[in-house]
């Protein structure tokens, strides 16, 4: 599990993995998974073909990372983490 805090956005946005902090916005791994392939620009099939997931799944993880992170949705969340560098 990690944690996200609103500081660590830079770090994501470098595409480095955030050091677990003691306040923040707890991550489990496989949203972490979901997150990076997110920013990599995969759809929703392809993260759950990817990680051996349902669709239903991997819209429940960015459902979850969305609530967490307080956005409206898929395109909030990409926009409040910019994209990736791979």
């Amino acid at each position: 599990i990690g944690l996200l805090a609103a500081a660590d956005v830079d770090d994501i946005r470098d595409g480095r993995r955030i050091v677990p902090r003691r306040r923040g916005v707890e991550v489990t791994a496989r949203e972490w998974e979901v997150l990076e392939r997110l920013r990599r620009g995969a759809t929703t099939r392809e993260i759950a073909e990817n990680l051996w997931v349902t669709p239903a799944t991997v819209r429940s993880h960015v459902s979850s990372l969305c609530r967490k992170l307080g956005v409206a949705g898929r395109n909030d969340l990409l926009r409040v983490l910019g994209p990736s560098d791979r």
